[in-house]
């Protein structure tokens, strides 16, 4: 877009999840829950998931959760 109007474009990240309420119960939900990897196989292969998410993205939200 800068390129085809010319001009320089910043932005402002305005949605981080650090600046959000609840942000610390989430990171604690984050940090304590784990769950078992064959779960997490089992819901990452829905078509939906592989229609959105990269194969190596989903891995990434494996290796998240996974105790």
């Amino acid at each position: 877009i800068e390129e085809f109007i010319e001009t320089k474009i910043n932005l402002l990240p305005v949605n981080k999840s650090t600046n959000k309420k609840g942000n610390q119960h989430y990171d604690f939900l984050k940090n304590s829950v784990k769950i078992p990897q064959a779960k997490l196989l089992k819901l990452y292969q829905s078509k939906y998931v592989n229609h959105f998410y990269t194969e190596n993205e989903v891995n990434n939200f494996i290796e998240q959760w996974v105790t």
